[in-house]
C-alpha cells in the first residue's frame, strides 16, 4: 500500500519585507530644506510630497518651501513583489516645523575682557562670549587692532587706554553677522587704581512682552554692594537693579547699565559698563492664539483650524455628547441635526506664568443631506510612472474616508485593495476599473490605459557639472543630457545633497573631493551614472575683516 506524504511549502523572503520609508530632513538656509531616506535601494522608487501642493520623485531631495510655517511632508517607497507579482508600498510622514526661521541676533549675546599685566609695558588679554563667537577683534586704546579669543599687546607708553572687544557669530538664518562689545580701562607701567585687581562686568537680562519690559541686573561685583545706572534709551534712566519698564512705542533701543563699586570704604570707584539692543513691539506667545475653524462634509466632517501651532493644546466638543483633541480632526455624527460644535485653544505664557485661553463655536447642520450614497462617488486619475507602471491617484468622496473600502481591478488578472496603488502592467491597453463601497452604498469607474514595453539602462548616460566658489560657498551646476529624473551629490566633507543647482558652505580645510551621480526611471528600473568626481577648494576661515572699505567720495 502506498502511503501518501505531505507537501510542504518553504517560505522565501520578499522584496517588500524590508521597505523602509523613514526619513530625515535638515534645513540649510531660509525656508530650503534636503530630504533623504534613511535607507537607499536602487532597486525601489521613492515619492514625496511635501505638504505644499507639490511633489518630487527620488532618494534625495532639496526642496524649497514658499515660506515659514508647518508643512506635513511625507515619502512614498515602492517595489515589485515578484512572488505576489504586484507592488508593494510603504509610506511614513513628518511634521516640518518652518517658524521661526530667519531669527534676529540673540539680544543676550555678550561679551567679557580679562586681561593680565606681563611688565615692561606688555598686557595680555584674553575674551570670552556666553554664546559660540565666530570671530573677536580689539581695540587697544593707542590706535592699534588685534584679533582672536587672546592676545597680547606692547604699548609704546605708559597710560590709562581704553580697551574694547567686539565679538561677532554668523546667523545663518538672516545669512549676517551680529555683534556685541564691551569696553575697560587698562592701566600700563606700573600704579594703577585699586579697581584694575577686582574682576567687575557689568551685565543684564531684558524679558520682552510687548512694550513692557522686565530688566533683571546680573552683574559682577566680586562682592562688593553696588550701585546702578540705567540708560533705557528712550529719554527715560532708573537706578534699581530690577524693574518693569513700558516703553511708549515700538522700536529698537540701545539699553546700556552702568554699575559702580567703591572699595576702600569708597575712597576709589570702580566702573563697568554693558549695552545692549533691545526691540520692543514683540508679542506675547497669547497675543496670537486663534480657535477658528471649518467644517466640511456630513455625516462625516472634516474640521479644519485657522491656524496650527505645535506648542498649543486644541479641546474638541462636538456637541453630541462626545468630544476630540488635536488639531484637523475628522468625526462623524451619528444622526442628523444640528450641532453646536466648540473649539478651545490653550498655550502657556511663561511672562505672565500662567494658561491663557481662546473658544469658539459654530452651528453645524446636517439636516437635509439627503441619501448619505449620493455623496459616495469613484474617482481617480491615473499617470504614467514607468513605460509600464501607472500611478492610480484615488481622488474618490466619501461620507466617511475612513471607513470606507476600495478594490482596484487592473483588467490585466489582478487587484489592490490600497487607497492609491501603482501597478506595472504587461504590454497591451486595459480597463482599469474601482469600485468604492461604504455601509450599503456602492460606487464604480473605470477607464482604459495603455502600456508600452519596458527598455534597458542608457549606457551613454552620463553626468557632468560645473563648480563656482565665492569664499567658503560652492555652487554647483549638474548636467546629464536632459533624462535625469535627479542627482545625488557627495560634497566630501562627510556630507551630501541632492538637486539639479545647489549651494554648499565647506568648513575651512581641503580641497575637497565632490562626486555627483545622476538617476532617471526607466519604466522597470532606476538607472544610475557613473560618478562623476573632481577636487574642490582648499577654504580658508573667513574674516569680516577682508571685506572693510573705507574709501569715500565728496562733490
Amino acid at each position: 500500500m502506498a502511503l501518501g506524504l505531505p507537501t510542504l511549502a518553504l517560505a522565501q523572503p520578499s522584496p517588500c519585507d524590508d521597505l523602509d520609508s523613514t526619513f530625515t530632513f535638515s534645513l540649510v538656509g531660509g525656508n530650503t530644506v534636503v530630504f533623504q531616506p534613511n535607507t537607499l535601494n536602487n532597486q525601489w522608487t521613492y515619492f514625496w510630497e511635501f505638504g505644499d501642493g507639490t511633489s518630487d520623485f527620488g532618494p534625495i531631495i532639496t526642496h524649497q518651501y514658499p515660506g515659514p510655517t508647518l508643512f506635513q511632508a511625507c515619502l512614498t517607497v515602492w517595489a515589485w513583489d515578484p512572488f505576489t507579482q504586484d507592488t508593494c508600498f510603504a509610506t511614513s510622514c513628518q511634521l516640518v516645523d518652518l517658524i521661526g526661521q530667519g531669527m534676529p541676533c540673540d539680544s543676550t549675546f555678550s561679551a567679557q575682557i580679562t586681561w593680565f599685566d606681563q611688565g615692561s609695558n606688555i598686557i595680555v588679554f584674553q575674551g570670552s562670549t556666553n554664546l559660540n563667537a565666530d570671530g573677536y577683534i580689539w581695540q587697544f586704546g593707542d590706535g592699534a587692532l588685534g584679533y582672536g579669543m587672546s592676545t597680547q599687546h606692547f604699548y609704546q607708553q605708559p597710560g590709562v587706554y581704553p580697551v574694547c572687544l567686539d565679538a561677532w557669530y554668523w546667523n545663518t538664518g538672516t545669512q549676517d553677522s551680529c555683534w556685541t562689545s564691551t569696553c575697560l580701562q587698562v592701566v600700563v607701567g606700573g600704579g594703577g587704581s585699586v579697581c584694575d585687581s577686582i574682576p567687575l562686568q557689568a551685565d543684564f537680562a531684558a524679558a520682552v512682552n510687548g512694550n513692557l519690559v522686565q530688566f533683571t541686573d546680573q552683574s559682577l561685583t566680586s562682592g562688593y554692594g553696588a550701585t546702578y545706572l540705567w540708560d533705557l534709551g528712550d529719554g527715560t534712566t532708573s537706578v534699581q537693579p530690577a524693574f518693569l519698564h513700558q516703553y511708549a512705542q515700538s522700536g529698537t533701543y540701545q539699553v546700556c547699565l552702568t554699575i559702580a563699586i567703591g572699595p576702600n570704604g569708597g575712597a576709589d570707584s570702580c566702573f563697568a559698563t554693558h549695552c545692549e539692543l533691545v526691540t520692543i513691539g514683540s508679542t506675547g506667545p497669547c497675543d496670537s492664539l486663534d480657535a477658528g475653524f471649518t467644517a466640511v462634509g456630513g455625516p462625516g466632517v472634516n474640521f479644519a483650524n485657522s491656524t496650527i501651532d505645535l506648542s498649543w493644546s486644541y479641546s474638541w466638543d462636538f456637541g453630541d455628547g462626545t468630544s476630540g483633541v488635536g488639531p484637523n480632526p475628522f468625526h462623524t455624527f451619528a444622526l442628523p441635526g444640528v450641532y453646536q460644535v466648540c473649539l478651545t485653544v490653550s498655550t502657556w505664557d511663561p511672562f505672565t506664568q500662567d494658561t491663557c485661553f481662546a473658544t469658539s463655536c459654530q452651528l453645524v447642520d446636517l439636516l437635509g443631506l439627503g441619501d448619505p450614497c449620493d455623496s459616495l462617488q469613484a474617482c481617480f486619475v491615473p499617470s504614467v510612472a514607468g513605460p509600464q507602471a501607472f500611478f492610480f491617484n484615488n481622488c474618490s468622496s466619501s461620507p466617511d474616508p475612513f471607513n470606507t473600502q476600495f478594490l482596484w481591478d487592473f483588467g490585466d488578472g489582478t487587484s489592490s485593495t490600497q487607497f492609491a496603488p501603482i501597478h506595472t502592467f504587461p504590454p497591451g491597453v486595459w480597463d482599469v476599473c474601482l469600485t468604492t463601497s461604504w455601509q450599503n452604498c456602492v460606487d464604480s469607474l473605470c477607464l482604459t490605459i495603455t502600456a508600452t514595453g519596458g527598455a534597458p539602462c542608457d549606457s551613454s548616460f552620463v553626468a557632468t557639472f560645473g563648480v563656482t566658489l565665492n569664499g567658503n560657498v560652492a555652487t554647483f551646476s549638474a548636467s546629464s543630457g536632459g533624462q535625469a529624473n535627479g542627482y545625488l551629490w557627495d560634497f566630501g566633507d562627510g556630507t551630501q545633497g541632492g538637486g539639479q543647482l545647489v549651494n554648499h558652505v565647506y568648513p575651512p580645510g581641503g580641497p575637497y573631493n565632490a562626486c555627483l551621480q545622476a538617476w532617471y526611471w526607466n519604466g522597470t528600473d532606476t538607472c544610475w551614472t557613473v560618478p562623476a568626481c573632481q577636487p574642490v577648494g582648499p577654504f580658508s576661515q573667513n574674516n569680516p575683516c577682508d571685506d572693510l572699505d573705507s574709501t569715500f567720495t565728496f562733490n
